[in-house]
């Protein structure tokens, strides 16, 4: 498989990269060797898991960095939830979305904060939020962070 479009965000101290590719193209044996040749921290790009999220439709397959393949991850559920919320244009009140994963629907609410570094996102659920830090040398590309909440 080639990777055309790859992301590297962060949540709560875990790092992913975020791949993108439709859902028809999921392929465990291949997205299993990609996870651990892209995952590893000394000959790849580095990180705890691949998410695959499809360009079209939110939703997320994760891959962890062994080549597992778990039903959901919270922390890479709170990055894909701002990679789609980046995706979509400026707009009042906030963004809602549904995020398909192994273990069924997740609600995601996201919301644009202003006066943030960056595209002034904020994510919400339950009654957390977090704000972009400022970027930093070495650091992911995205950080989603531990007031990130989305409801399965």
């Amino acid at each position: 498989m080639s990777v055309e479009r790859m992301f590297k965000y962060e949540g709560l101290g875990n790092d992913f990269i975020v791949v993108e590719r439709p859902t028809t193209q999921r392929d465990d044996a291949a997205d299993a060797a990609l996870a651990r040749a892209l995952c590893d921290r000394h000959f790849g790009v580095g990180a705890d898991g691949l998410l695959f999220v499809d360009p079209q439709t939110p939703s997320m397959h994760v891959v962890n960095a062994d080549g597992s393949i778990p039903e959901m991850c919270g922390n890479g559920l709170r990055c894909v939830a701002l990679h789609y919320a980046r995706r979509e244009p400026a707009q009042e009140g906030p963004l809602l979305l549904r995020i398909a994963t192994g273990a069924g629907p997740h609600d995601c609410h996201i919301e644009r904060t202003p006066g943030q570094d960056g595209e002034g996102l904020g994510h919400r659920g339950d009654g957390g939020a977090f704000t972009r830090p400022p970027s930093r040398a070495g650091r992911a590309s995205g950080a989603a962070h531990r007031h990130t909440h989305c409801r399965g």
